[in-house]
């Protein structure tokens, strides 16, 4: 299918995911019940750390019928563990059995781009789409089009993306994607619309902020003045960066109470950071039900902050999700529904503890790969767009 002809049809016809996308976790009639067990088996170890011996499991798989199974999955490890050569190594076998497979496509794809070869990334997602509609897939070649200084093209993927019929997820992306890319690009105007459509009509508090910085950088001050005392006037966050910076391009005097709720709880933290204050918060968002992610009530939360410190070591090796500063943490049963992952966030650039939480484990999650990528998109990417503009 050419691409304009993809880009028509995207808006009426798209599907996240193909059923290979999902094959290493849902397995189809022809796997055997052995196999079923010795990849759980090997999620198992993997949740607790326990990465050799999951290796020693998913390798003895390779020389079977069950290969392709085995190499999706510790590709995946690999990846988890930043060993990226060899994530990439596992997917390059995959496609020397099989050209077409679209998941090993777009996981090479993403190391690609990760690792800054977006020619290369680019080849990659195009693939991918000559076999399946995939809007994830096409937020990603429109990404890789805007490194390679593609602003048309990237232009006409986001807002094939923005029209496309979908869950609430990919639209607002898609549009402040677009808005940053008009912005950088020097349409002020049309990047103004968009943000202001998504602040106004979406009510997004986030399209504000970046509306705001948009006039800062344009040096529009008197612009990002009106945003900035809308928002503060309305209890909205506003970054506190954003206001020093103002305040002395215009001369000017905040009268903002830095207790304020205007400020939100993650940048109070950042201007001064209160270990107390970090698990208080924690207790009452998640031990006392103020958030719907909750701890074991068996677990003391003092106990659980100071260990979460100890894990946090660099010599652990705790997985790292850059783009948001969390850690994740195999732990056994610490939710109160029976969770085994325990996600960590931290200052900026530090092991200072600012949250934590439960998480889901990946054997409880019916779409796997959905929930996860989900989850990546809607941090990831507004870290990418602060970044850009």
């Amino acid at each position: 299918m050419g691409r304009k002809n993809y880009v028509k049809k995207l808006h009426t016809d798209v599907n996240y995911y193909s059923k290979s996308r999902t094959k290493s976790v849902k397995f189809d009639n022809k796997v055997s019940d052995d196999l079923k067990s010795d990849f759980q088996r090997a999620k198992s170890y993997i949740q607790n750390g326990r990465y050799d011996e999951a290796r020693r499991i998913l390798k003895g798989q390779l020389n079977t019928k069950n290969k392709i199974y085995a190499m999706l999955e510790l590709g995946k490890l690999e990846a988890q563990l930043e060993n990226i050569k060899e994530a990439k190594s596992y997917y390059e076998m995959i496609l020397k059995l099989d050209p077409k497979d679209d998941y090993a496509l777009y996981e090479i794809g993403k190391i690609e781009y990760v690792l800054g070869n977006f020619e290369s990334a680019k080849n990659y997602f195009e693939k991918v789409l000559e076999f399946r509609n995939d809007v994830l897939t096409t937020f990603q070649l429109a990404k890789t089009e805007y490194k390679l200084g593609n602003a048309s093209k990237a232009r006409i993927y986001y807002k094939a993306l923005s029209k496309t019929v979908l869950d609430d997820e990919i639209r607002p992306y898609a549009l402040l994607e677009l808005a940053r890319l008009e912005a950088c690009e020097g349409n002020i105007d049309e990047a103004r619309k968009i943000f202001t459509s998504l602040a106004v009509e979406e009510k997004d508090d986030y399209a504000y902020g970046l509306l705001a910085l948009m006039e800062y950088k344009a040096g529009n001050y008197l612009e990002a003045l009106k945003i900035v005392n809308h928002e503060l006037k309305n209890n909205k966050p506003v970054e506190p960066k954003l206001i020093l910076d103002l305040s002395k391009k215009l001369n000017i005097f905040f009268d903002y109470d830095y207790n304020n709720i205007s400020l939100t709880y993650r940048n109070k933290q950042i201007l001064d950071y209160d270990e107390e204050s970090a698990i208080n918060h924690i207790i009452e968002r998640h031990f006392n039900g103020q958030d719907k992610s909750n701890f074991n009530k068996e677990l003391d939360p003092y106990q659980l902050f100071m260990e979460a410190k100890i894990l946090l070591a660099p010599e652990n090796k705790v997985k790292y999700l850059a783009y948001n500063d969390v850690y994740v943490i195999p732990y056994s049963n610490i939710g109160e529904y029976g969770e085994e992952y325990l996600q960590v966030v931290t200052l900026p650039n530090t092991r200072d503890i600012i949250t934590m939480y439960p998480l889901i484990t990946e054997i409880d999650v019916e779409d796997e790969e959905l929930v996860e990528t989900k989850k990546k998109i809607s941090k990831k990417f507004k870290e990418i767009t602060k970044k850009a503009l």
